[in-house]
């Protein structure tokens, strides 16, 4: 259990590098005015994908951390 939460909690950080990355990606592109390629590339929506699924994963996270709280494992 422990280690599902160490491997969600990694997930999490790659998503919030991801969700980084592309917000600094779409912003050089509206600089440079190129918002057909922000569309193109479908930026808006895979941020807002990330976000959901790293809501989703930290849910999980508190999940299982509250059972193994509830159990005495932590």
């Amino acid at each position: 259990m422990k280690k599902m939460i160490e491997n969600y909690t990694k997930s999490c950080e790659l998503a919030i590098n991801r969700i980084k990355e592309l917000k600094h990606q779409k912003k050089q592109l509206e600089e440079k005015n190129q918002f057909c390629k922000i569309d193109e590339l479908n930026l808006e929506r895979r941020i807002r994908v990330l976000y959901e699924e790293y809501a989703y994963m930290n849910e999980i996270i508190n999940r299982l951390t509250c059972y193994l709280k509830w159990k005495g494992g932590i």
